[in-house]
């Protein structure tokens, strides 16, 4: 996972980024987009940050919800939501509720810990596309000592 807060004071990134924003008309249109909801988990993965204290903040729920609206109205079609673990956030639901009723594709990925079968059938009622997780092993035993 990238660190924004870093990266935005190194030169050599920021650099070519500020020049091709002078030079270049903002794009007519936006097809996609992935955001990350929040750093918030509820698991300590091995090779992830996320889940151990790494607390950025957070937009609030309403926020996203207006920022969709808007990227619809550009043209988003599809919006895909991470993090740290997008079930973390109580406000899930509402938020790619808002992106479906906008028009927008919705996918996400998510450990599924925080999966009930109350937010299953919120999600499926707001036509989540797919949802993605992961497998880091092929017995129980050594996914549970990654995640």
């Amino acid at each position: 996972m990238y660190d924004v807060q870093q990266l935005i004071h190194e030169a050599e990134l920021w650099e070519p980024l500020e020049k091709s924003v002078r030079e270049l008309a903002p794009p007519a249109s936006l097809r996609a987009v992935k955001i990350k909801l929040t750093a918030r988990c509820n698991l300590k993965c091995v090779m992830c940050r996320y889940g151990r204290g790494w607390a950025p903040p957070e937009l609030p729920g309403e926020r996203f919800i207006r920022v969709l609206k808007e990227m619809a109205e550009l043209g988003c079609r599809k919006v895909h939501f991470s993090g740290g673990e997008v079930l973390a956030r109580k406000d899930f639901e509402a938020i790619a509720g808002a992106a479906a009723e906008a028009g927008i594709k919705v996918t996400l990925t998510s450990n599924l810990t925080l999966l009930t079968k109350e937010r299953a059938k919120s999600l499926l009622s707001h036509r989540i596309s797919s949802i993605s997780t992961s497998l880091d092993g092929a017995s129980p035993k050594v996914h549970e000592s990654v995640r």
